[in-house]
């Protein structure tokens, strides 16, 4: 997957608003209001990271995919540092992955003129 660079000054507005919606969060005690802004910190995050998405087939995918529960907004959030999203480490009783190992390079063929440059 491809994403579009965040800039400086999207990742600060962005942790600013995060910031500000969860201290109001965190000094609300009435329940509707903290599942209000709960929403709205999921909502601001997932609407940034759609634009972040070079192919929109790639954000049907991640939408279809937190539909199914198979990730979650923690899953995406590298998407902020430009970096790729990270798949979800093999539940414990899956198959060890296997090692791709670096191939061998065929020894190189003496010729006539080997033997002499050896000299």
């Amino acid at each position: 997957m491809r994403f579009h660079p965040s800039s400086e000054g999207q990742l600060m507005m962005l942790q600013r608003v995060l910031t500000r919606l969860e201290s109001q969060f965190d000094a609300s005690t009435d329940t509707k209001t903290r599942r209000d802004l709960a929403e709205r910190i999921g909502k601001t995050i997932l609407d940034i990271v759609e634009t972040k998405f070079v192919d929109p087939e790639d954000r049907d995918w991640v939408e279809e995919q937190m539909l199914l529960g198979n990730i979650d907004i923690p899953d995406i959030m590298p998407v902020f540092a430009n970096g790729a999203m990270k798949p979800k480490p093999a539940p414990d009783d899956a198959p060890p992955p296997v090692k791709k190992t670096p191939a061998r390079k065929a020894p190189a063929k003496k010729t006539a003129n080997a033997s002499r440059a050896q000299r």
